[in-house]
């Protein structure tokens, strides 16, 4: 039994819960006759396994899409976040043949959009998740990571995953963060097959 209580406004959930076929108990208590707990903080070869599964079944489950680059973004949805200069970096990257896609998007739009990209730029966030779980294997994943808050966890899953990652810190400036029209087109050469 999936014991999942996920809040009933959290949209990504209930979508991966509807894509998965899953139906879970949405209780927000659950009660056991016999119950096992296992805490693996480990990156093994079983965790490497479980994780290879589940992107694979929600891999399978996603039409094929022509998206080869995809610029997930972030927009103003994360304040401590956001890119002053987010204009100016999708304009480079639409440039260079990325499609955007709003983090806000339905998640089937968003995995559908990832499924066949050879590259997916995002700035940090839990939205990563769904270019971990929906990007194809040896896939490059560059995530603009603010330097006052950065995180490294991504980087643990996506190669567990078999995907490729990199990072560009953004200059912080009294108006937000920004990142460097250079250092983005760096990441993009380095990037290429």
């Amino acid at each position: 039994m999936l014991v999942l209580p996920y809040p009933s406004d959290w949209q990504h959930a209930a979508d991966y819960v509807r894509h998965m076929d899953l139906h879970p108990l949405r209780e927000p208590r659950a009660f056991f006759r016999e119950l096992t707990v296992c805490t693996e903080i480990g990156m093994n070869e079983n965790r490497r396994s479980r994780m290879k599964r589940l992107s694979a079944d929600i891999r399978d489950r996603i039409t094929a899409s022509n998206c080869k680059r995809v610029y997930l973004s972030r927009g103003k949805s994360g304040v401590t976040r956001e890119l002053a200069n987010e204009s100016e970096i999708a304009a480079i990257l639409e440039d260079n043949e990325f499609v955007k896609i709003s983090v806000s998007a339905p998640p089937s739009q968003i995995r559908k959009a990832l499924r066949d990209a050879d590259i997916c730029v995002s700035m940090e966030g839990s939205h990563v998740a769904h270019a971990i779980l929906a990007l194809p294997e040896r896939s490059r994943l560059v995530i603009i990571n603010p330097g006052d808050r950065f995180v490294t966890i991504f980087a643990d899953y996506a190669t567990l995953v078999g995907k490729r990652i990199s990072y560009l810190v953004p200059e912080k400036r009294e108006n937000g963060h920004h990142l460097l029209r250079t250092d983005l087109r760096e990441a993009l050469t380095d990037a290429a097959p």
